[in-house]
């Protein structure tokens, strides 16, 4: 094999690869586009509950909502696109949750309930902080949402 076909061989191995690595590209977009597509209809069909967030995730979901794109919002706030998509993705799943609906129409609930449940299931503050900023023991806060969410289970 002479230098000339050794390269011509390199580069068709090249070209496969870049083929083979666009097609893994454009499936996963494709996917990719699936997911955003449902995190898009699920935010327009809960409206409501977008304004019980707190202003910082209420203004990622309204970016979201606008530009639909991960990528125009993550260059906007200068982080990867994944950790936008991850983090929109959690904030529609606590959004989506019934939980917190059904635990705050619950009308035996102190307002220090229905505070620890709102940072829970709204905020997706963790237990240990909820706890701190309550001035309560984490085993309280634990024990009221396992309880809330007992009672929701019920219903």
């Amino acid at each position: 094999m002479n230098n000339s076909e050794s390269n011509s061989a390199h580069n068709i191995t090249e070209n496969q690869s870049l083929n083979n690595t666009r097609q893994i590209e454009c499936s996963s977009n494709r996917k990719y586009s699936i997911r955003k597509r449902e995190l898009l209809d699920l935010i327009e069909k809960i409206p409501g509950r977008v304004e019980l967030l707190n202003d910082k995730d209420r203004a990622f979901i309204n970016l979201f909502l606008a530009s639909q794109s991960f990528r125009n919002i993550a260059a906007a706030a200068q982080v990867h696109e994944a950790t936008v998509a991850r983090r929109i993705k959690k904030i529609v799943k606590r959004i989506s949750d019934n939980d917190f609906i059904i635990a705050i129409s619950d009308r035996t609930l102190t307002p220090l309930e229905r505070k620890v449940l709102r940072e829970h299931c709204i905020d997706g503050l963790p237990m240990n902080r909820i706890a701190e900023k309550n001035k309560i023991s984490y085993c309280q806060v634990r024990k009221l949402i396992k309880a809330s969410m007992q009672k929701n289970k019920e219903y």
